[in-house]
């Protein structure tokens, strides 16, 4: 088993301590990352394109998550995830509308995220399926429902990490918040990161309901009535909710997969990703 080794030096009357740790060849390194990768894309959540971007190292490129409807292994409707990269765009020999190229473009540029972002947000949704799944009795989520274990999410969160110091980027907010996710540190204040979770889940049903009443949504986001009230009094709240209004109006008019994909999800009532 490998050991830690405490090494302490003395020089000029002074103490220097520092941790050693073994060293991992590149090609123990490089055998153990594809392992992880491979893990990864039994669960069929990640698409596979986003994979292999971060695996190839191009974890910088600006890609586009969305939704589209599909079918999971017993046939039943479900939404899968797809991934764009922004800027490939399929060859044609006339373009008919060179201003509306130009909106879409600019749009998609506006709702990107680095591949490493998008895998880290992903990782989010699956380190969530196996908290929720290993608070049921007799839970064996890995075993029983394949999903990744929380080592395998961990190793890649730090893979992402690392490419971080490597090409000298900070990390993104999707990926920190992974961190703070696996350490169970989601907030540094009790009951912050609840009261952010109801606020924000406040905002997409507004804008998507907008004349809901303060009880009803309240209730939706398990609040009191009080607490919807002081949010729609403040600035932030009601500018976060014009924003995702023009981001649903926008997705639902310019033929994104996504408009599909919440017709079929209000139809059939199935959860969002599984």
């Amino acid at each position: 088993m490998d050991e830690n080794v405490i090494k302490i030096e003395f020089q000029n009357g002074r103490a220097t301590i520092a941790l050693e740790e073994r060293e991992t060849s590149a090609e123990e390194w490089f055998h153990c990352r594809q392992v992880a990768f491979s893990e990864l894309r039994k669960d069929g959540l990640v698409p596979e394109e986003l994979i292999d971007l971060v695996a190839h190292f191009k974890e910088r490129t600006p890609v586009q998550l969305y939704l589209i409807p599909g079918q999971d292994e017993s046939g039943s409707k479900c939404l899968q995830i797809g991934v764009k990269v922004i800027g490939a765009k399929p060859k044609r020999d006339v373009v008919a509308d060179v201003s509306a190229a130009s909106k879409i473009e600019n749009e998609e540029e506006n709702d990107a995220m680095s591949a490493s972002e998008a895998l880290a947000l992903l990782l989010r949704i699956l380190l969530g399926d196996l908290k929720f799944a290993e608070k049921q009795p007799g839970a064996a989520p890995v075993r029983q429902q394949n999903l990744p274990s929380r080592g395998l999410i961990g190793e890649i969160a730090q893979d992402l990490l690392e490419s971080c110091g490597t090409w000298n980027y900070s990390p993104g907010p999707e990926l920190i918040q992974l961190f703070r996710e696996l350490l169970n540190r989601q907030s540094y204040k009790a009951g912050t990161s609840r009261e952010f979770d109801a606020r924000r889940q406040a905002i997409w049903i507004t804008a998507q309901q907008p004349d809901i009443s303060a009880r009803a949504l309240a209730k939706e986001v398990n609040v009191v009535p009080s607490t919807v009230l002081r949010w729609r009094e403040d600035p932030d709240f009601n500018e976060s909710v014009k924003r995702a209004t023009d981001h649903i109006n926008r997705l639902k008019t310019s033929g994104n997969p996504l408009d599909k994909a919440i017709r079929i999800l209000e139809e059939s009532k199935l959860p969002p990703w599984r």
